[in-house]
């Protein structure tokens, strides 16, 4: 990763960059429903966490992330979705906005990270 990059905690004003971000995946929603659902999210932060990796102050990519239990499982954190811009892949970003996530779990009690 760059050294002008950083992983921080999305915000709401974050949701054009992540709604361009998001284009990247084949999702193709409106920019106002990004921010109404980066929103929701955002308020959800016992069992949410969205993080951003920004360079030179842009979003270049984002990782969410969410908590679940299996009645017969421990707490588990799931990723909800990952990208990396494409002009900005295989720097080590990803793997900086899934450590961030593993932090994250640890810190919530969860033993594993899952990727469906």
């Amino acid at each position: 990763m760059c050294e002008s990059s950083k992983i921080r905690r999305a915000k709401v004003t974050d949701y054009q960059a992540i709604a361009a971000l998001t284009r990247q995946l084949g999702y193709n929603e409106h920019e106002e429903k990004i921010r109404a659902g980066l929103e929701e999210i955002l308020n959800r932060k016992e069992d949410h966490v969205i993080f951003v990796a920004v360079e030179d102050n842009i979003v270049i990519g984002w990782v969410h992330a969410y908590l679940y239990r299996l009645f017969y499982a421990s707490l588990i954190a799931e990723i909800g979705g990952l990208v990396v811009d494409k002009d900005r892949r295989r720097l080590g970003t990803g793997k900086e906005l899934m450590n961030s996530v593993e932090k994250w779990a640890l810190e919530k009690g969860c033993l594993t990270v899952g990727l469906r």
